[in-house]
């Protein structure tokens, strides 16, 4: 189990193991919509006019920006870009990507069974001291901790919900609707690709687009309180893009802890970084003042880094 208060910090990184696209890669395939003719098809049948996607994409593809980067910036193409992303992350919400015996980055596996040690039965799984922060739009996390304890305690669907989701997930950039087993309960949706209009609209108005010059918004002054009380923080598949450090502002509350909370130990891959990045996001996490309580491993991917920061390991186990 995980005892010590901890924070999962999830990036791309941590979806790309079960098939969802990296920040560049869903770019590239935003811009090459029309490549594939069911999506088109969809967003002409729900009021997207030839023209309305050809005025996005030519936006969209001159500003070299990431998709959420550029719909902070020109608020004009929310609905049509939001669209996008969920027909395009939709497609990758696939049961078969966690189930598959050859996935050799599965980390979702070793973390729910860390999480089950010393869980015997379903109340003591509430022992766990664990929040996960997400900048990701898919619901895998979700879909996998409840088919996990739902088939691990033998139970239903409604309370195998109400055992995972005492681990609370924030998906700061919000989500192609909230996650739902059940195909009537609006306004949550069931792990899967877009089905109809209805689906669709679940999924857009799920998707949070913060202005570009903002850095106030409550779902980070959440997260800075969850900082607050974490003991452990721990950046998963995470690309320190400048914007989201600066939302995150960690520097900024582990200098405001007081007396009364200790320095949490950080721990972060760097997995595809240069050297000068990875001194940039040093300085973007304490500025040297908390350094020695920092602990960063270079070229591990999720599992791997798990591992090998020894969040794993039965130390952790009560």
């Amino acid at each position: 189990m995980i005892t010590k208060p901890t924070i999962f910090v999830l990036g791309a990184g941590a979806s790309e193991p079960y098939g969802f696209p990296l920040g560049f890669k869903l770019r590239e395939q935003i811009c090459d919509i029309y490549k594939v003719p069911k999506h088109t098809e969809r967003l002409n049948s729900w009021g997207h006019t030839d023209n309305e996607i050809a005025s996005f994409l030519d936006a969209f593809r001159w500003s070299h920006l990431s998709i959420d980067a550029f719909l902070a910036r020109r608020s004009e193409f929310s609905t049509i870009g939001k669209t996008c992303i969920a027909l395009i992350v939709g497609d990758y919400e696939l049961s078969d990507s966690m189930t598959n015996p050859k996935l050799k980055d599965h980390w979702y596996s070793a973390f729910w069974n860390t999480l089950m040690a010393n869980a015997h039965q379903e109340g003591d799984f509430y022992t766990n001291k664990c929040k996960i922060v997400s900048f990701n739009y898919d619901r895998s996390l979700e879909y996998f901790l409840h088919q996990a304890a739902k088939h691990t305690f033998g139970v239903d669907d409604k309370n195998a919900h109400g055992v995972w989701s005492s681990i609370p997930i924030l998906h700061v950039y919000g989500s192609l609707g909230t996650f739902s087993w059940n195909t009537t309960d609006k306004p949550g949706r069931i792990f899967g690709p877009l089905e109809d209009s209805v689906d669709k609209d679940v999924a857009t108005e799920g998707l949070k687009i913060i202005d570009h010059a903002r850095e106030d918004d409550a779902v980070f002054d959440q997260v800075h309180r969850w900082f607050m009380w974490a003991e452990r923080i721990v950046f998963l598949g995470f690309g320190f893009e400048q914007l989201n450090v600066k939302r995150l502002a960690l520097r900024h509350v582990l200098k405001n802890r007081g007396q009364d909370h200790s320095t949490p130990t950080i721990h972060y891959s760097t997995f595809g970084m240069t050297v000068a990045e990875i001194q940039r996001t040093k300085v973007d996490l304490s500025d040297g003042t908390f350094l020695p309580a920092q602990e960063g491993r270079e070229g591990a991917r999720n599992l791997q880094f798990l591992r090998e920061e020894g969040l794993l390991l039965p130390e952790e186990l009560s």
